[in-house]
């Protein structure tokens, strides 16, 4: 699309063209009765030619969030861009007006007219409910987007009723045993960074300030029943920069003396301890708890195989076909141990699996699990696209089992959905609810799976008549 030396803009990161509303979806099996709700995920959807297609980075693309209605057995779909202030300025226009916050396009934008923001927003990372809202993600914005959930059209924007006015995570969490939310906002300019708690309203209960000692990219982060813990790499990040994305440049500069520092905050009195690592860069996050006065966190990581001063955007997550041996490694899966007494960290590796887009039944976020479940890659075939597995590991017993929903040929899932029964006895008696993509029909499907036969054979397969690009992050909301 565009252009064919783009990985992110070919099979199955290709944007869709247009807004879809498909009722009554054809679905091989039967849906669980209990499954009353909405499916919410988004991801990066291109709209118009960037400036440099060849260079367009996957997180640029303008947010398009998708919704699966199900109700007494039944599916219906839609989907539909986020209206972002940079989006509707592109629209107006009819073209691409905006350099990618990530790309590096190595072309000014255009003088804009005074009052469009300079650096556009995507929405495209996390769909989430806050107070009866539903609300798409970005983060490298001020605030979130307001979503009218059975039309998704943009009604309006979120900022935590007027507390937050810096660059807010699209990883917000939910701790469920204490019914809060938890949040970070940052300030690469001036290396402000704040932790926050808040209500299910979105109120602003408690605030913590940190200066960082670089303007730091982080992606996501994790807490336990007392602590906010965050790790920094070697990648930093100036989206709101005027000498950076407006000018052609990616916002993302690698630092090769940088190691990995990992923040520990105490939730209510603000406390801090700091951790020093080797450099590499995490990702996501399964879980973290606390266990015999240590903080235990599981978590996705790309290792360095080596460093030099690179271009992150031409490598990280994935490499550009022309760019030559990555410095990153594929991201595997890591467990990191924390001694808040000995001031100590160790990490070691779990599995011989790539994974990525973990989730766990959150209901259990802060505390011990025992299971976690990624979108995976393990034993590709040769054609093998991307992910090809969905993988269910048990941090316990070790025990790893995979699905690859064709078995004799591989197609890609994306981010695997837990969503609890509503009489579960145990952590895994649930379902996941996955999308996955074809390559050989280049049509998408969402699969429901009994998480506690994780193995066996689908319950639903929801047949679509298109394919959904590979996205980022959603959420199951009732």
């Amino acid at each position: 699309m565009w252009n064919n030396s783009s990985p992110f803009l070919q099979g199955i990161r290709q944007p869709l063209s247009n807004e879809i509303i498909a009722n009554e979806l054809r679905i091989e099996g039967t849906v669980p009765p209990e499954l009353e709700g909405v499916l919410f995920r988004t991801g990066s959807n291109q709209r118009w030619e960037p400036a440099r297609p060849d260079r367009y980075h996957w997180f640029d693309g303008d947010g398009m969030v998708h919704g699966f209605y199900i109700s007494n057995g039944a599916v219906n779909y839609r989907n539909k861009w986020v209206r972002t202030e940079g989006f509707k300025e592109e629209e107006a226009a009819g073209r691409s007006l905006y350099n990618g916050i990530y790309g590096s396009y190595e072309v000014a934008q255009p003088q804009l007219e005074k009052g469009p923001a300079a650096v556009k927003q995507v929405a495209n990372v996390n769909v989430v409910e806050i107070d009866g809202r539903v609300l798409a993600l970005q983060e490298a914005g001020r605030h979130y987007y307001e979503l009218d959930r059975n039309t998704l059209e943009t009604i309006g924007t979120f900022d935590f009723h007027g507390a937050i006015d810096a660059l807010v995570t699209a990883h917000i969490h939910t701790d469920a045993a204490k019914n809060e939310l938890l949040l970070y906002t940052v300030e690469p300019e001036t290396r402000r960074f704040v932790c926050a708690l808040a209500d299910k309203k979105g109120n602003i209960l408690k605030q913590h300030v940190v200066t960082l000692d670089a303007p730091a990219y982080i992606h996501d982060f994790m807490f336990t029943e007392n602590h906010f813990v965050f790790f920094f790499g070697p990648i930093n990040w100036r989206p709101e920069s005027p000498d950076r994305v407006p000018a052609g440049k990616s916002a993302w500069t690698f630092d090769p003396k940088q190691s990995n520092r990992t923040l520990v905050v105490h939730r209510q009195t603000g406390a801090t301890q700091w951790f020093t690592d080797e450099a590499y860069q995490t990702t996501h996050f399964v879980n973290a708890y606390e266990e015999d006065g240590k903080i235990i966190v599981d978590g996705c990581v790309s290792d360095l195989q080596f460093v030099d001063d690179i271009k992150v955007e031409n490598f990280f997550p994935f490499p550009f076909p022309d760019a030559g041996r990555s410095p990153f490694t594929p991201p595997a899966l890591y467990r990191w141990t924390l001694d808040l007494d000995a001031g100590q960290m160790t990490r070691a590796r779990v599995g011989n699996f790539s994974v990525e887009f973990p989730r766990i039944n959150e209901k259990l976020l802060g505390a011990k699990h025992q299971y976690g479940y990624f979108a995976g890659v393990h034993q590709p075939k040769s054609d093998s696209h991307d992910f090809n597995c969905l993988i269910k590991h048990d941090f316990i017993s070790g025990k790893t089992e995979y699905q690859t929903l064709e078995g004799d040929r591989d197609v890609s899932p994306a981010e695997p959905i837990f969503v609890a029964k509503p009489d579960a006895v145990s952590e895994d008696d649930g379902w996941l609810l996955v999308v996955w993509w074809d390559p050989q029909t280049n049509k998408s499907e969402l699969v429901i799976h009994d998480a506690s036969d994780f193995t066996g054979a689908p319950l639903a397969r929801v047949k679509l008549d298109h394919h959904i690009p590979l996205g980022f992050h959603g959420n199951w909301i009732p």
